[in-house]
């Protein structure tokens, strides 16, 4: 059921603009990020493909990655930016704040769009309503989430505090000079 649920939501990925899930009109600008790829050009240049190529699979790997986060009681705007963010360290995308706000937003639409979310008023706040996330779909909620930062095998020793795939280290709650001061990186620095 699972392989139903991605193979909709890649579809309403690939298919945004077009029936029968819009009545057509220009593509979305997270459209066009997703369809650039790692590519620094223009997003209004010609060379992007005005469809997405019948061979990409970009549609289907944000697909899994969208079913592999639980949304549900979260925040619009907290899950907006999570779906970015993942979707964006997935592909290697360097985006800008604008482009990452973006590409949430189509990617929280999909989610709508294929009828596994709602948007709902989740709290009043003062003078302003807070927006959430609820599951239409149970079988959003028992798909497992995707967890890519465990293992049961040891992982390679951390030699930055990013490594190559986009994983960050826990910021340390004191300084890093202190922890270089602690770990004795400095006093071996000095005394040479």
């Amino acid at each position: 059921m699972t392989d139903q649920l991605k193979t909709h939501l890649a579809d309403v990925i690939r298919r945004y603009n077009t029936a029968p899930y819009r009545s057509g009109g220009k593509r979305t600008f997270a459209t066009l990020i997703l369809q650039r790829g790692t590519k620094r050009i223009p997003l209004e240049h010609k060379r992007i493909p005005d469809e997405w190529p019948k061979d990409s699979t970009v549609p289907e790997d944000v697909a899994d990655i969208l079913l592999s986060i639980q949304f549900d009681q979260k925040k619009a705007v907290a899950s907006l930016f999570d779906a970015a963010e993942a979707v964006s360290r997935w592909l290697g995308l360097e985006l800008s704040w604008e482009e990452d706000r973006e590409l949430g937003k189509f990617l929280i639409s999909c989610l709508v769009k294929a009828g596994y979310y709602d948007i709902e008023d989740m709290h009043w706040n003062g003078k302003r309503v807070e927006y959430g996330l609820y599951a239409k779909n149970q079988e959003v909620l028992e798909r497992s989430e995707g967890d890519c930062y465990t293992s049961f095998q040891p992982f390679p020793k951390w030699t930055a505090p990013m490594d190559d795939e986009g994983r960050q280290l826990v910021k340390p709650s004191w300084p890093y000079w202190f922890y270089k001061l602690i770990s004795g990186t400095i006093f071996r620095q000095c005394s040479r």
